[in-house]
């Protein structure tokens, strides 16, 4: 049900529409008979529509139109009205009016169409409603989405918006984006960009095509690009989103290669690799595997893992209790994923040769989504096996030479590493009786700077054969106890003299080495020290001598080598020669120096910073200054930075606008700038002492709730949270509220866990009231750019066109890939209007508007007279001009014509049809109510008769209605063959021929010349007397055209010829050929009757030269 506010003045019509508009059942009328403080009304809102009269005594229609689209611009507003002229038509459309419609014709089917252009506003309002709720919708989704989209136009490529992602993921601001293409921003290649149009041609669309784009820094972005086409307007925009898949791809690779490690570590480890599924088929088997088992890999593959297990056992262990026990403990294995034996089994098989190996195995579950796979290692030990017993056999011929010789010694078996020795030789290494120390221990126990020492003297003695002696050190494992040894060995060999065993003997002479070399060693102990502190140690003279250094120094002070540095005198490495004075002064005084600040420098000049420490030494009989340096140049930069960036920080947020502040996790401020009092009134101990609640208005507490109660959930969860901006609706301590832009992020101890948050607050009240403007007013420049009738172009300031309206199409004929993009000279029909001295000229010029007259070309290659407007208007910060060509060739024309048409329009100006037209209607509508409701014919009789004369009233008002235009509109060419072919005229003179010499005839005349060729054919109908046959034709007489219309019927009497034209002659209304000679005048045409009285009418139209063209 649409409920209807209708206003007019007359109460019997108000009575008689709600009437006929509610017997449909889809509307409720509300009826007013003034518009006067209706628009204040608060009961405005609840309508669907209103309808209006134009004239009320009170407030007329368009000024009731004003009111209420002030208040209320989506009302739906249709002017209903007996007044017909144009100024009110113009008036009413440019005020907002959703229809005119004037009152008049049949009351019922005026009514009807009144009904469906209500219907038809209220749906169109609704529709545009749901149009700018959906726009809105999407473009909130739009730039929420996650992933990069971009929105560009489809025939240039140019971006004519983004979302924050884009922005963000390719390091791009939006300014440096709009208006430029993918591959001016180098986010595409060529190649690439050819890929993904090919593509959307083939297709139609993108869904999840797999390409690469660039950022703004060169990072190359692996993304998944769905795109497709969307109109926006008559726009054609390409709709493109991209998923950041970089790191999938990442992982991909990585995992590919961490597969190809694993394959090649599985196809070259010397141990074999078994793995069985969770059905106990072996899926794997490595070459390890074939060489240990002698079963092969394509053999192995498949088989259960109790069936192939057994091909290995020693022949006493193929039991069938055995070989059940093995299948069963499998099976319970992969049923429960625990191994038989979770420790290394150490077992024996037999080989592919035969022969008995020793394995160690290792067995491993695998989980997986059937249940487990089970991993197996076996490595052949049987080598080591072989060696330890072989090593037994040395312990015995060890303990028998042990007790013939009484000494400490030992056997080294060559082939199998094994070595043993006799109880006493155990002792010297620290070792129990029954030890059985491996090769590599004993090897270890040798002091590592002994080691490459007794390795070659014991190689030497393997390849001559001849025995050795030297002393060695070595530390015993248990306590660290360093011992020296005598050591004598001797080499056994085999038959062909190859070197199978070493003998040896060892005495312990620790006691003597430690008297004669306990001053050495405590030198060398110290040496080694200082040679292996992580920081400068240096002895130097007094005067700068340097005795000592070690390697650390060379570092710190980056010599290339020790002889550099002992080369360079203490003095050259200070870089502040006063600081090395202060220095030497405080050891002097004080003996000793802790804690010194140097300023110190490297050969190359480059300045560093250390702490020194400093004391006077004797090195070798003289004094000397033992110092440490230790660097501290990064420390000091980072204090001096932070306080660098402490001064700063208290700077910015002492005198920064935006108010920066920190809040803990529960959501209380902890800390507020004083900027906040300017932002909303309060002090910041105010502000720390509120709730959030009352810190943010209720349009945005729940979304900063949402925002604080996800960051919470994120702690708890240890994941990191992100950074947020938003915007946020704050209240002010005077009752007003602002708008900030507030971008947060959490705030970490130094451990790094976050004990709460950090933002800033920026006002963007002015920001959102300056982009909704800007929102309204590019919306109105757009519709009132492509509406303009007349041709508008922007050119910027080097005379390439950006932008041309519709009018610019039809004058011209050009397209937008016509002339788009390209230098306004390139284009011949407007190149005079931005030529180069103009675009000089003009360019800079402020707000001025400039017009000029000129002559330019049209569609047609036809000359027209054209004002051209040249105004400045800035883009995107860069001035450019727009240029509106307004043709008034056929206004300089008309010029005359309308000084004269404006005397004529007073003869029809005193005939008001408002009133009349408004009277009939109720008389007719009544009329026809009562008809419905009576049967007596006399009553009936009457009825019809006030039915016809409130008809032929209207007629009259029509037939002034019709006329009430006359001389308001331009002149305009008009061609006499294309009027007279009109159906009007033809289905008024069907059975009587129409002989035609016309030609292609233009007539510059008024409009309604139709209107006058159409009366001069009624005339002859309605008038002539067997009237068979018209004639048209023309003839140029000097420079005029006579225009001739005769016709067979009985003519005009002389004495009437020049009444006819005069006002109220003749029948009907009197004022048909009154009129039409009125209308030929405006353009200065004079029309005649020369005809002979009984043979038919001829009348001569005269058009002056100018006004009359022959194509």
């Amino acid at each position: 049900m649409i409920h209807i506010l209708y206003v007019d003045d007359e109460e019997l019509l108000l009575d008689l529409a709600k009437l006929f508009l509610e017997r449909s059942g889809e509307f409720v009328v509300d009826t007013s008979i003034t518009a006067v403080d209706l628009a204040e009304s608060p009961s405005i809102r609840s309508y669907d529509a209103i309808i209006s009269d134009y004239l009320m005594p009170d407030m007329d229609g368009i000024e009731f139109l004003k009111k209420i689209r002030e208040k209320y611009p989506e009302m739906p507003f249709i002017l209903f009205t007996g007044r017909g002229r144009e100024e009110v038509v113009i008036e009413a459309i440019n005020n907002g009016a959703d229809f005119y419609l004037q009152k008049g014709g049949d009351p019922k089917a005026q009514f009807a169409e009144l009904s469906h252009k209500v219907i038809q506003a209220v749906k169109r309002r609704q529709a545009e409603k749901e149009l700018l709720e959906s726009e809105q919708q999407f473009s909130k989704a739009f730039h929420a989405n996650p992933a990069i989209a971009g929105l560009s136009d489809l025939a240039t490529g140019r971006y004519v918006d983004v979302n924050d992602a884009f922005l963000e993921r390719l390091s791009y601001t939006r300014d440096e984006v709009i208006g430029k293409t993918s591959l001016e921003l180098n986010v595409l290649t060529p190649e690439k960009r050819k890929e993904l149009i090919h593509e959307l041609e083939t297709k139609g669309h993108l869904h999840n095509y797999e390409t690469e784009i660039r950022t703004r820094t060169g990072e190359i972005l692996h993304v998944l690009i769905s795109g497709d086409i969307i109109l926006s307007g008559e726009d054609k925009l390409l709709l493109v989103q991209a998923v950041d898949i970089t790191d999938r791809i990442t992982s991909e690779e990585a995992l590919r290669e961490s597969e190809y490690r694993l394959r090649s570590f599985i196809e070259n480890t010397a141990d074999a690799v078994i793995l069985i599924d969770e059905e106990g088929e072996i899926i794997e088997w490595n070459p390890a595997a074939e060489r240990i088992s002698g079963i092969l890999k394509d053999e192995a593959r498949g088989m259960k893992a109790w069936d192939i297990m057994p091909r290995m056992m020693l022949p006493e262990r193929k039991t069938r209790h055995h070989l059940e026990e093995m299948e069963a403990r499998i099976k319970e294995s992969l049923k429960t994923g625990i191994p038989a034996s979770q420790q290394p089994v150490i077992s024996e098989i037999i080989g592919p040769d035969g022969l008995t190996r020793y394995i160690r195995q290792v067995t491993f579950p695998i989980p997986t989504s059937k249940g487990y796979r089970f991993g197996i290692i076996i490595e052949d030990i049987t080598r080591q096996k072989i060696t330890e017993e072989q090593a037994e056999r040395n312990l015995l011929n060890l303990q028998r030479s042990q007790s013939i010789a009484h000494v400490g010694t030992w056997t080294l078996d060559i082939a199998t590493q094994r070595f043993s020795a006799s109880e006493e030789a155990l002792a010297l290494f620290g070792y129990p009786p029954d030890s059985t120390p491996s090769l590599d221990e004993i090897v270890h126990m040798i002091h590592p700077e002994d080691r490459i020492r007794i390795r070659d003297v014991f190689e030497s003695a393997l390849s001559t054969g001849k025995s050795y002696n030297t002393e060695m050190r070595i530390i015993l494992p248990k306590t660290g106890e360093q011992r020296y040894l005598y050591s004598f060995g001797e080499a056994e060999t085999d038959e062909e003299g190859r070197p199978v065993r070493v003998f040896g003997v060892n005495q312990d002479i620790t006691e003597l080495k430690k008297t004669s070399f306990a001053l050495k060693e405590q030198e060398n102990q110290f040496r080694h020290i200082i040679d292996n502190l992580p920081i400068s140690i240096s002895i130097v003279t007094p005067d700068g001598t340097i005795r000592y250094a070690n390697p650390q120094a060379m570092t710190l002070f980056e010599f290339s080598s020790m002889d550099e540095l002992y080369n360079t005198k203490a003095p050259d490495v200070w870089a502040d020669p006063g600081r090395r004075q202060l220095w030497l002064e405080t050891l002097q005084k004080n003996g000793i120096v802790t804690n010194f600040e140097m300023d110190l420098k490297t050969p190359s000049g480059k300045k560093f910073w250390a702490i020194g420490f400093g004391i006077f030494i004797t090195y070798e009989g003289e004094m000397c200054i033992l110092s440490a340096h230790h660097d501290i140049t990064d420390r000091k930069r980072a204090e001096d930075e932070l306080k660098k960036r402490e001064e700063q920080y208290r700077f910015i947020t002492e005198n920064s606008i935006d108010v920066i502040w920190t809040m803990d996790l529960s959501g209380r401020f902890t800390y507020i700038s004083p900027s906040v009092w300017h932002l909303r009134g309060y002090t910041p101990q105010e502000v720390m002492e509120s709730t959030l609640e009352e810190t943010i208005s209720p349009s945005s507490i729940d979304m900063v709730k949402k925002i604080l109660e996800d960051a919470q959930m994120l702690i708890k969860q240890g994941m990191a949270v992100p950074q947020q901006t938003f915007e946020v609706e704050q209240p002010c301590k005077d009752g007003s509220s602002v708008w900030t832009e507030v971008i947060a992020r959490p705030l970490y101890d130094k451990w790094g866990d976050p004990i709460g948050f950090i933002g800033v607050s920026r006002d963007i009240t002015k920001r959102r009231e300056a982009e909704e403007t800007l929102r309204d007013n590019e919306i109105k420049f757009i519709s009132i750019f492509n509406q303009t009738p007349d041709p508008i172009l922007i050119i910027d300031s080097s005379g390439k066109i950006l932008e041309v309206n519709h009018g610019f199409h039809d004058m011209f004929g050009l397209s937008d890939a016509d002339v788009l993009g390209k230098q306004v000279d390139a284009i011949p029909a407007v190149s005079a209007v931005a030529g180069s001295d103009i675009l000089k000229e003009r360019t800079g010029r402020g707000d001025e508007v400039y017009r000029k007259e000129m002559i330019l070309t049209n569609r047609m290659n036809t000359q027209i007279i054209a004002e051209v407007a040249w105004s400045q208007l800035l883009i995107h910060g860069q001035p450019c001009l727009l240029i509106q060509i307004h043709d008034i060739s056929e206004i300089r024309k008309a010029h005359d014509a309308a000084q004269k048409a404006n005397n004529k329009l007073n003869i029809l100006s005193s005939i008001t049809r408002h009133d009349i037209l408004n009277r009939v209607m109720i008389a007719s509508l009544y009329s026809d109510e009562i008809k419905e409701s009576v049967s007596d014919p006399t009553i009936l009789k009457y009825l019809n008769a006030i039915s016809q004369a409130s008809a032929d009233i209207e007629h009259l008002i029509r037939f002034t209605k019709e006329y009430q235009d006359l001389g308001t509109a331009a002149p305009a060419w008009q061609q006499i063959q294309s009027v007279f072919s009109q159906p009007g005229i033809i289905n008024l003179t069907k059975g009587i021929r129409i002989d035609s010499y016309l030609g292609k005839l233009e007539i510059y005349a008024d409009l309604m010349l139709e209107r006058v060729l159409y009366n001069l054919v009624e005339n002859s109908v309605r008038h002539g007397q067997n009237l068979t046959h018209i004639t048209v034709a023309y003839e140029v007489r000097d420079t005029d055209c006579i225009l001739t219309y005769e016709d067979d019927g009985g003519g005009v009497p002389v004495e009437e010829k020049e009444k006819i034209f005069e006002r109220g002659f003749g029948k009907n209304t009197g004022m048909g050929l009154f009129l039409i000679r009125e209308i030929l005048s405006i353009t200065g045409i004079e029309i005649h009757e020369t005809g002979i009285y009984g043979s038919g009418v001829r009348f001569e139209i005269r058009v002056p030269s100018g006004k009359w063209r022959q194509e």
